[in-house]
């Protein structure tokens, strides 16, 4: 009896097998659902397309830059710390020669044939902090209230940095100013007194990538002194070390202009609306291209950058990266697997902003200046969202 049963049952359930199939959990099986494709050249995926700046300091990296071209800037704070102690007024010391050293790295960003670096260094009249930028230190007309150019110079630099400059290569500083720098360094009372100096470029056409003096990440630059004591024979010779900021210029694109360059300068911000997918959308696939604008492009001796990220801020505030690298047949930078991001969209306010930037060194140490074509361009070189999703039967 209980066989004839569990034949009963089974052939029911064969039964079952055969009916119609139902809309319910048909979302998981492929090729039941309808794609539907999204683009923003036609569905206004992308709102806005504009440049932003993010003007930070280079506060006591490996690298710094250094010089001057026709429309751009870089510029150095320097503050010596780790004085010796055993100069005062009375003390029987004579101070021969005071250098600075600095090491020139292989980048070079302008005009990378003319490899001449000019520079004048003043002394700092105000405390500068390491959160400074170049907008609160300048002026729009290029004055500061830190220094002044009419100040006279503790020192000047004018010639080409060559291949024997590898090893590094030296400027002369005032001797006599170093040298109430060292008396006031040897009392705490009085240190505070000395601000420190900057190196401001005055003429060129390029501007110097400056590193570490060795592989340790020593300082970018350190004070050599030189100095005698009355009642020796022999000179004897210390290294001062220092911090060092460094801060970069470079002009605003126009209007509409769409770039991204490094040295925590420019940025470029997509607004995005994805209102026009259809309600429970599914986001399956999702790209953005960015065109290069080859004739707004100007970059340094290590060419393009190669390597663009995109950051995306979730709804709950977690950190989405994504990255392109640059097509030189194409001359595009393709974002690639954002459907995580336009989910996130689809799943809150259908809006969000994406954020694209150097990545690595091409950020923090370089600069070069990646121009895109702006959203004012023609349908097929703006910059272009589009996306492949579905919207489960279940939904529908």
């Amino acid at each position: 009896m209980t066989r004839i049963l569990a034949l009963l049952c089974c052939a029911l359930l064969l039964a079952a097998c055969n009916d119609k199939a139902t809309g319910i959990g048909s979302e998981i099986i492929p090729g039941t659902d309808t794609l539907f494709p999204a683009s923003s050249s036609i569905d206004s995926l992308i709102t806005s397309a504009i440049t932003t700046q993010k003007r930070e300091s280079m506060f006591n990296n490996t690298y710094a830059l250094l010089g001057k071209t026709t429309d751009s800037d870089a510029r150095m704070f320097v503050e010596f710390i780790n004085w010796p102690t055993f100069f005062r007024d009375t003390a029987p010391v004579r101070v021969i020669s005071t250098e600075m050293i600095m090491v020139p790295a292989p980048y070079v960003y302008g005009d990378t044939d003319d490899k001449r670096l000019t520079f004048s260094i003043y002394e700092l009249q105000q405390t500068w902090a390491p959160t400074a930028t170049w907008d609160t230190i300048w002026n729009a007309d290029g004055s500061s209230a830190y220094y002044s150019t009419a100040q006279p110079t503790i020192g000047t630099f004018d010639r080409s940095i060559t291949t024997a400059d590898s090893a590094g290569f030296t400027t002369q500083l005032d001797t006599a100013l170093i040298h109430r720098w060292l008396v006031l360094a040897s009392d705490t009372a009085t240190r505070t007194q000395i601000k420190g100096m900057v190196l401001h470029p005055t003429s060129g056409n390029t501007i110097q990538q400056i590193r570490a003096l060795d592989s340790k990440n020593v300082p970018l630059t350190v004070l050599r002194l030189v100095y005698q004591h009355r009642d020796s024979a022999t000179p004897d010779t210390i290294n001062v070390s220092s911090t060092v900021a460094c801060f970069v210029n470079t002009p605003t694109p126009a209007t509409g202009g769409l770039i991204v360059q490094g040295a925590h300068i420019h940025q470029s911000q997509l607004q995005i609306d994805l209102s026009s997918l259809r309600p429970g959308a599914l986001v399956m696939s999702a790209a953005l291209r960015l065109t290069l604008d080859e004739a707004s492009t100007i970059v340094g001796n290590a060419g393009i950058t190669e390597v663009l990220r995109l950051n995306y801020t979730t709804f709950q505030g977690g950190a989405q990266n994504y990255f392109a690298r640059y097509d030189s047949t194409a001359k595009h930078y393709l974002f690639v697997n954002l459907a995580p991001a336009l989910q996130d969209m689809a799943r809150h306010s259908f809006k969000g902003t994406f954020v694209i930037r150097p990545d690595g060194v091409d950020e923090f140490w370089r600069m070069t200046r990646v121009s895109f074509k702006p959203w004012s361009s023609d349908t097929a070189t703006r910059p272009r969202l589009s996306a492949i999703y579905s919207v489960p039967k279940v939904i529908r």
